[in-house]
């Protein structure tokens, strides 16, 4: 079901390639070009994790944990560090400029503890997400190893 859920969500995020939204990436909010690489190398990766996982190869649970891992240390830390309230409102003005949403001060745009409640709700949900994703991954190495062949010594 991992699997599933990483190739169904790269593909689907493959789209942002073209907005050109700005991305977090460890606090820093990444616009332009630098996002768009960003979303490109993300959506590569869990594709390939989410296929190494459905073929239950042992380099594809390495690299679902290593996304799920960076995943979770990368919502907490665009959080918790310094000046991220104001680097996410930023991001936010953006994305609605580019959706045709009307600016700041207008009756649809969102206010700054709006904003600060949805930027902590996103990453409380993605961080328990992911770090349930991980612990089926983590917890579930024999099935990897049984499918490629490794003998089990405690069985």
């Amino acid at each position: 079901i991992i699997g599933w859920i990483l190739l169904i969500t790269s593909c689907l995020a493959l789209p942002t390639l073209f907005l050109h939204f700005p991305i977090f990436f460890m606090s820093f909010l990444l616009a332009g070009w630098r996002a768009s690489l960003f979303m490109l190398t993300w959506t590569v990766v869990q594709g390939a994790a989410g296929v190494g996982l459905l073929q239950l190869r042992s380099w594809g649970r390495m690299l679902a944990i290593y996304l799920f891992s960076f995943g979770i240390v990368n919502s907490v830390a665009t959080v918790l560090l310094p000046g991220t309230a104001a680097r996410f409102e930023k991001a936010t003005i953006a994305v609605q400029a580019r959706m045709g949403v009307p600016p700041a001060g207008m009756t649809t745009s969102f206010s700054p503890v709006q904003m600060h409640t949805f930027m902590w709700a996103g990453v409380i949900f993605g961080a328990v997400f992911a770090a349930r994703q991980l612990w089926f991954v983590v917890t579930r190495k024999q099935a990897f190893a049984s499918a490629s062949g490794i003998p089990n010594p405690s069985a």
